[in-house]
């Protein structure tokens, strides 16, 4: 998910459920660890929750998010009120390990090893034969989790398990080395890290779509056409002019001035002058030399046999 797809759904739940969203996705818990936190696991000095005997029997520690603090705190007063009227039913017990509760005959009856998100019912354990309120069921975080999706809007399919999956990935968009993401998601194995790397590949997201990209050039063309047709134009009767109105012929003196000073009037050649004859015609200091050069250079290219037969053709054309 998004992080604006995750600040929607989040909206859409309260309560305890609200409270194990954050923990999913603020410290990257899976729902059954979410769901076995004990009292003795939240750690608020240091901002640290502590994940006992979790997937692949590993313990490990995550950070305690700031934003849940108070709802932890809210909980954990919950939770304190309900144990102490347990203990005045003389029924407050939960389940604990074997070792444990050998070890420590009355540590089922202690608030520490009270489960954080506690079933509102007893349920009888069929070994031991005690009373022992346990967790929430499983199933009741999702069924919350389906309504608060549509209420959302959100078209994709999400489970539980999309918080730790959106844990993970924005941390390594955020730069955060995948040793620390393996640590925190509790992998015993990097390359289960780099599972959620699939969706950073930076080769996807420079990618563009030839549909896009053809619309963007014919964007282009539309706003050039556009500033090509509302520009000023170079040529034509002035706006507002007559069309038919004749046109003033410049005078010889204003000619003249354009042309410059040095222009003057060179008679055509004849195809029956010679490119080998004398220039009789009075041509000003200046351009003697550069006519005399480009002379040189015609007699050269006469003097060899595949320039005569093309300089013949070009003149009796």
């Amino acid at each position: 998910m998004s992080h604006r797809e995750v600040a929607v759904l989040l909206e859409q739940l309260d309560g305890v459920y609200l409270l194990m969203a954050q923990l999913m996705y603020g410290a990257g818990l899976r729902l059954s660890e979410c769901l076995s936190l004990r009292v003795k696991d939240l750690d608020f000095d240091q901002k640290l929750i502590i994940v006992c005997d979790s997937k692949g029997k590993k313990d490990r520690r995550v950070p305690l998010p700031d934003t849940a603090v108070d709802g932890l705190r809210r909980q954990l007063a919950w939770r304190k009120s309900l144990h102490e009227r347990d203990l005045d039913e003389g029924a407050a017990s939960v389940y604990l390990p074997r070792a444990i509760d050998r070890k420590y005959p009355n540590a089922h009856k202690e608030l520490r090893w009270q489960f954080l998100f506690a079933s509102r019912q007893r349920s009888k354990n069929p070994r031991s034969g005690r009373m022992h309120r346990h967790h929430m069921h499983e199933g009741t975080f999702p069924s919350r989790l389906k309504p608060a999706v549509e209420r959302a809007g959100i078209l994709k399919r999400i489970t539980s398990h999309a918080f730790r999956h959106s844990f993970a990935t924005h941390l390594l968009q955020d730069n955060t080395d995948i040793r620390q993401v393996q640590e925190l998601l509790g992998h015993k194995d990097v390359k289960t890290t780099m599972i959620y790397l699939h969706c950073l590949n930076d080769a996807e997201k420079d990618v563009v779509s030839p549909l896009d990209r053809l619309q963007e050039l014919r964007n282009a063309e539309k706003t050039n056409a556009a500033s090509e047709g509302g520009g000023p134009q170079l040529a034509g009767p002035a706006q507002g002019g007559d069309l038919h109105a004749p046109q003033t012929e410049p005078l010889a003196s204003d000619e003249t001035g354009l042309r410059g000073q040095a222009e003057i009037d060179v008679p055509p050649l004849s195809p029956d002058e010679s490119f080998s004859g004398e220039c009789t015609t009075a041509i000003p200091s200046g351009a003697d030399g550069v006519l005399n050069r480009i002379r040189a250079s015609v007699i050269a290219m006469l003097r060899r046999p595949r320039g005569q037969g093309f300089f013949r053709r070009l003149i009796h054309q």
